[in-house]
């Protein structure tokens, strides 16, 4: 009887050790779980924090550049949920008694797998992060990639939207951009080419073409930012001289400058009798 008494003892402080340990764990492991989230609301709320901060003072003065801090704040906040969660992942493992060996290197093999199976994903990401990062372009600019121009409608971390003149929208992965062409950086500039009869009086043609650019300058503060500049005579041919003249102007404002010059150099050269050039087609009768 007093074996038995004493097995049965064992037996049962052995139980009472188990269930002891396995309390121990589950708080451990929940302890682990609360920590966690009490780190990512912390460092989600001071992301937050600091970027409001910045967005309040005069360091950030226009929606362009407060969208892009605001993206930003996203990545680096999906950045600590991730990192904060894997941490939290490996130490309840631990607490569950699982060796961690074996589980780091099936998740490295299982991170090759996917590395190949996405890497165009993985490339359109980190294009997408260094264009957001370093500002190449943004939400309402007018730009060339390869054969696809329009102004960005939309962008992310993985893709770059497009409308078009005609109004189709590209959706060009971050990772097919490798040159991109902005037209609307800061400011820009209308050339436009005047072309007239080789027998004009230059200086008078270049006289009316200064007046009424200055005359548009005037008229176009909103989008004209400099003085217009003559550069000269550009080209010489059969049909005629054509001046090159140059605005500086707002962005995206260059073709309404252009459009609008043209259409008053026009009517001044008419009221001038300025003769415009023509192409002239010319016979040769062989005997």
């Amino acid at each position: 009887m007093s074996k038995v008494f004493d097995i049965n003892s064992l037996q049962v402080l052995i139980n009472k050790l188990a269930t002891q340990d396995a309390l121990e764990a589950a708080l451990r492991v929940g302890l682990i779980i609360v920590v966690s989230l009490i780190i990512i609301k912390i460092a989600i709320i001071f992301a937050e924090k600091v970027r409001k901060i910045i967005e309040s003072t005069s360091l950030i003065n226009d929606d362009r550049l407060k969208l892009r801090t605001q993206t930003i704040t996203r990545i680096i906040n999906s950045f600590i949920v991730v990192f904060i969660s894997l941490i939290a992942f490996m130490l309840i493992l631990g607490e569950l008694g699982l060796n961690l060996a074996p589980v780091i290197a099936g998740v490295g093999v299982l991170g090759l797998a996917v590395s190949f199976g996405a890497q165009n994903l993985v490339k359109d990401i980190i294009t997408g992060f260094f264009i957001l990062l370093e500002d190449q372009y943004g939400i309402g600019d007018i730009i060339k990639i390869d054969d696809h121009a329009g102004v960005v409608e939309t962008m992310n971390l993985r893709t770059t939207v497009l409308r078009d003149l005609e109004g189709n929208v590209h959706i060009i992965p971050n990772g097919e951009v490798k040159k991109v062409i902005v037209m609307t950086k800061l400011w820009s500039r209308a050339v436009i080419d005047v072309k007239v009869f080789y027998k004009q009086d230059i200086q008078r043609v270049f006289s009316i073409i200064s007046q009424e650019a200055s005359n548009l300058a005037n008229e176009w503060p909103d989008k004209i930012i400099e003085e217009p500049e003559i550069l000269g005579v550009d080209s010489i041919d059969p049909n005629g001289l054509t001046i090159r003249l140059i605005i500086k102007t707002k962005t995206a404002q260059q073709w309404a400058v252009s459009r609008e010059f043209k259409k008053r150099i026009i009517e001044r050269f008419n009221q001038e009798g300025i003769d415009l050039p023509f192409f002239q087609s010319i016979g040769y009768v062989h005997n």
